[in-house]
């Protein structure tokens, strides 16, 4: 995990793509509130690092191997919710089928994710995706009011 300083935002990236984590992790790491980005290769990963340390966000991928996005993201909203983002090439605006389903089930926010193309797409996500993280914690009011997490009970 990235560290910068002692207080602001922690993002959990939860994508089993490689190339994906470090594209996403590298467009956190340039916002100075954000301290600390950890990065899960699927669901079950995620979990055991929500145990250790409940994030203030998690970027959600939603084709995954062993459990996908929407499966993961239904149970941790059933569970102890946390604002999630989804972040997938699967989605095709809000109101895709994917999108409007990653919504009902409890997702603060849908975004596609970026690819490799020019530099000022990809400058584009970035900055949706950074307003995304910030306005899903002013959501639930300051970093304090984001819901704790029994790490001795949850499971997947």
């Amino acid at each position: 995990m990235h560290e910068k300083k002692t207080s602001g935002l922690r993002v959990l990236v939860v994508d089993d793509s490689a190339l994906s984590r470090r594209m996403l992790q590298s467009i956190l790491e340039k916002d100075p509130a954000i301290i600390k980005v950890e990065t899960a290769t699927d669901a079950y990963s995620a979990v055991e690092k929500i145990r250790r340390e409940t994030p203030d966000v998690i970027l959600l991928d939603v084709e995954m191997p062993r459990m996908n996005g929407l499966k993961f993201l239904k149970r941790i909203m059933a569970q102890h919710p946390l604002p999630v983002i989804v972040c997938s090439s699967h989605i095709e605006g809000r109101s895709g089928a994917v999108a409007r389903e990653a919504l009902a089930l409890g997702a603060v926010d849908i975004i596609a994710k970026p690819g490799v193309e020019d530099a000022v797409t990809m400058n584009e996500v970035s900055m949706r995706i950074l307003n995304a993280i910030h306005a899903a914690v002013g959501q639930g009011g300051d970093l304090d009011s984001v819901p704790y997490i029994d790490k001795s009970t949850t499971s997947f």
